[in-house]
């Protein structure tokens, strides 16, 4: 099990990994004899597959391992989706009310606001953002007061 998750560890977008087996014999402190023996095991449950390469003068360099990981369900993917999505909205109302109680009393001039505050008004509705600059400049109200 180490073998396949140092894999996906080290593993690109595509579940390529390049990687030798004294590579990971190393890393694992294992033999390599050991290392390809699970390699093998892995490759015949079809959790990976392992294409042998050659290096400039024909002699064997690393193997390029392509991880055959299952593909979730729609109903795994759509719940994960949507537990990403509630986490983000979670952190960002608290940030956006966290700016909404600061924001009455501080110096938007002021490059500590936005150095604290840059992010969340991008998160603001931009319409909310001008009615409020539109109406603190028709009362006339000072910077960081609205």
């Amino acid at each position: 099990m180490s073998v396949l998750l140092l894999l996906a560890d080290r593993a690109n977008r595509r579940h390529e990994v390049w990687v030798n087996n004294r590579t990971l014999a190393e890393t694992l402190k294992r033999d390599m004899r050991s290392v390809r023996r699970n390699i093998e095991a892995l490759e015949a449950q079809g959790l990976l597959k392992r294409e042998p390469r050659k290096g400039r003068g024909g002699r064997q360099t690393s193997n390029l391992v392509t991880l055959l990981l299952p593909e979730p369900s729609a109903e795994d993917a759509q719940a994960a989706e949507i537990a990403e999505l509630e986490k983000w909205d979670e952190d960002n109302q608290a940030m956006v009310a966290a700016f909404n109680k600061d924001v009455s009393n501080a110096d938007i001039t002021a490059p500590e606001f936005w150095k604290r505050w840059g992010k969340v008004l991008v998160l603001r509705d931009p319409e909310k953002v001008l009615a409020d600059a539109k109406e603190a400049a028709e009362l006339k109200v000072p910077p960081g007061q609205w």
